[in-house]
């Protein structure tokens, strides 16, 4: 991840990263119903070699440099953080970046004390998913 985070930093933004870890179970069933994997990570050893996986994630921490760690546990979530980066865009992330360095938030980013200005910012009371 330093590589990426490297990557943001020298570009002077903000970096993001969205983790997606869904529960055990739900991890274990798509395994077990894979088909065809190209690395044959599929059927029952593969739910095993998917879950011994999980246990040793390592997730990211504000002290590597991330700005902001969302962590997606399930596909409605996953789906509405996409949906809330695809209402960003480029230029407001950008503007986002900029909001955030300027604040002193970054340094102990909370979704709930971010979240009225971020709305604010890019305008999403008013904006569709579409």
């Amino acid at each position: 991840r330093s590589h990426f985070v490297q990557i943001g930093e020298d570009a002077g933004v903000l970096i993001h990263t969205v983790l997606l870890e869904p529960p055990a179970a739900v991890l274990q069933r798509r395994v077990r119903e894979r088909r065809d994997h190209p690395g044959g990570v599929q059927g029952e050893s593969g739910a095993r070699v998917a879950t011994a996986s999980a246990q040793r994630l390592v997730r990211p921490t504000y002290e590597e440099g991330f700005a902001l760690i969302t962590r997606v546990t399930s596909g409605p979530a996953a789906d509405t953080i996409c949906a809330a980066y695809r209402l960003v865009g480029f230029e407001r992330a950008t503007a986002a970046s900029h909001f955030l360095s300027k604040s002193n938030l970054s340094s102990s980013l909370q979704p709930s004390s971010i979240l009225s200005p971020l709305r604010e910012l890019f305008d999403l009371t008013n904006s569709s998913t579409g």
